[in-house]
């Protein structure tokens, strides 16, 4: 979760991020997962969890653990579909001779939209399945320590991003980590 969040937007400051007359904040990518939250949890809710019931007979359509299951598997995917992009990206910074130029890559910055989309689907279940599952399995007393662990176990993965990132910059020859 932490890689695809910090690294994406570091991808997004070399695109092109013009719309029009209007530049999208290279920080404002993430809101692209957000806007699918918005969008997919209402049809989370009243399409897939009656059909899902249908069909498994549990209240919530499926167990939260299977929801926190499929969303691993999707952020999997996300990370999937983003080194695929960033193969792209790559590709088009050789093709053009502007590997280490500041100049923006002719590559819409919508192409990391794909990934956070993904993103946004993954959220769904993870987030949800995980808060879900510490309010319905936990005594009164651990729901609130429950939810302080999970998102404490959330900070230690972007720490551990930022060492991930910072080793493989240092073994990387081209510095592509660093430079685009």
């Amino acid at each position: 979760m932490a890689q695809l969040q910090t690294f994406s937007i570091q991808q997004s400051t070399t695109t092109n991020r013009k719309m029009r007359n209007f530049e999208m904040p290279a920080s404002s990518i993430p809101v692209i997962p957000m806007l699918f939250i918005f969008i997919l949890i209402p049809l989370y809710d009243q399409i897939f969890v009656p059909l899902a019931r249908k069909f498994t007979g549990i209240p919530t359509g499926i167990t939260q653990l299977q929801r926190v299951g499929v969303g691993l598997i999707l952020s999997a995917i996300s990370m999937a579909v983003s080194g695929i992009i960033e193969k792209h990206r790559k590709t088009v910074a050789i093709k053009h001779n502007i590997v280490d130029s500041p100049a923006p890559l002719p590559i819409s910055v919508f192409w990391i939209g794909i990934q956070y989309s993904i993103f946004g689907v993954a959220d769904i279940f993870k987030l949800v399945g995980l808060l879900d599952f510490f309010y319905a399995e936990s005594s009164s007393g651990m729901k609130s320590l429950c939810t302080t662990i999970c998102w404490c176990s959330f900070a230690f993965g972007y720490y551990t991003s930022t060492v991930a990132v910072n080793v493989v910059k240092r073994w990387v020859e081209d510095g592509w980590v660093v430079t685009i």
